[in-house]
């Protein structure tokens, strides 16, 4: 069950976005993937006024789609980052406000993690140990399967995805379910959304914006190697991970930040204490997945 971190007295400062290479720092509702003078970085005094700020400008902008089309959000970044506690946090607060504006429909958040490859499929790779030891890189996802179920959803308004059993490491087919007459806000989110090679470049043209959580790969690198070590992995075998897995992951996914269009800082703290345990929760799982 998701858990709304927001409530309404955290908001005590207004967010704010401002505009790169701008005097202005008015939040534009049209999506410009790709042209790095115009990102636009979200301000906020506490990571609930980022939430606040992103929520309202989505659903905002939802409503400006005719009939029940369905507004696509793809939200990247790099592990560690926090990508996964915005998406549900943004969806979270977006339903919140669709039912205080009297709508029917709410948000759904689309991970990427269900794409996973089966371990089947990893031990069928021709070096099955290298892809045990780099799954999260992107070529341990089914990339094309992907971009084919986001191009459902924006082309047909309604999409049956996988999630993934962290128990298992494998992918659960068909257990998202996600259709326009429910929702009017999907936040696509994972690793590789804005990467320029195929068959993720594919995806730039389905969304209608494109958020990147924003976050040096040092302390994203603190934040993998602070979760794996509470889940039980042994400090060196973590450090081992993260040089040989995470870090070139996090390399990689932050040099495609260039397409996106907002900027979400990663390090702007929280107002409250069960904003880090959920965040640390969903953060587990994720890690939970990689292993």
């Amino acid at each position: 069950m998701q858990t709304c971190l927001l409530q309404k007295s955290h908001l005590t400062h207004q967010p704010r976005l401002v505009q790169r290479h701008s005097a202005t720092s008015r939040l534009s509702s049209r999506a410009v993937i790709g042209r790095a003078a115009k990102q636009q970085v979200v301000q906020g005094a506490t990571y609930e006024e980022i939430i606040e700020q992103l929520a309202q400008h989505a659903l905002d902008a939802a409503q400006q789609k005719p009939g029940n089309s369905v507004y696509l959000v793809g939200i990247a970044g790099s592990p560690g980052s926090g990508k996964s506690t915005l998406a549900q946090q943004v969806a979270c607060r977006i339903s919140q406000l669709c039912r205080q504006r009297g709508m029917s429909r709410t948000a759904a958040v689309a991970p990427m993690d269900g794409f996973h490859y089966y371990k089947k499929q990893l031990d069928s790779m021709p070096e099955p140990q290298e892809a045990y030891a780099r799954r999260g890189a992107h070529w341990t996802f089914d990339g094309a399967a992907f971009v084919a179920a986001i191009r459902r959803l924006k082309q047909h308004g309604a999409a049956s995805l996988p999630s993934f059993d962290h128990g298992v490491g494998d992918p659960i087919e068909d257990d998202i379910q996600i259709d326009a007459a429910q929702h009017a806000v999907v936040l696509v989110e994972g690793n590789y959304l804005f990467l320029e090679q195929d068959p993720w470049v594919q995806l730039r043209g389905l969304f209608d914006d494109a958020w990147f959580v924003d976050c040096p790969v040092d302390l994203a690198m603190q934040r993998v190697f602070d979760r794996q070590v509470a889940i039980g992995l042994a400090p060196d075998v973590s450090l081992g991970r993260i040089a040989g897995n995470d870090r070139p992951n996090a390399v990689l996914v932050n040099a495609s930040k260039g397409a996106a269009r907002l900027l979400v800082p990663s390090n702007v703290p929280f107002a409250g204490s069960a904003a880090a345990a959920a965040g640390a929760a969903v953060d587990a799982a994720a890690e939970r997945a990689s292993g």
